[in-house]
């Protein structure tokens, strides 16, 4: 799936870091959505222990919250087997797909 496929138009778009945890990026959509994910630059690909560090991760930023959440993932080196699908509602972008030149 491309990045752009998401439709996201962003009013407000962060990373969260604070003293407990450290989130990539932090964002709020123009139609109430709030943007949560993670950028995995590693050569390994994301497992399902990963990712349900990131949605852990929502105890911190619940205060931060504005409307449903959209959980997204972008990986350098993809997703291992039958991640994507244990995972639906997780939106994920395997960046080997894409070739990006100068």
């Amino acid at each position: 799936m491309d990045f752009f496929d998401f439709g996201f138009q962003f009013e407000r778009l962060g990373r969260f870091w604070n003293r407990n945890t450290e989130i990539d990026i932090l964002g709020y959509t123009t139609d109430g959505r709030t943007v949560v994910g993670e950028i995995k630059w590693t050569r390994s690909p994301v497992d399902t222990g990963t990712v349900q560090a990131l949605l852990a991760k929502q105890q911190w930023i619940q205060p931060y919250i504005k409307g449903p959440i959209e959980w997204v993932f972008i990986s350098r080196a993809g997703f291992k087997r039958g991640v994507q699908q244990q995972y639906p509602h997780v939106k994920m972008v395997d960046l080997r797909a894409f070739k990006i030149t100068n």
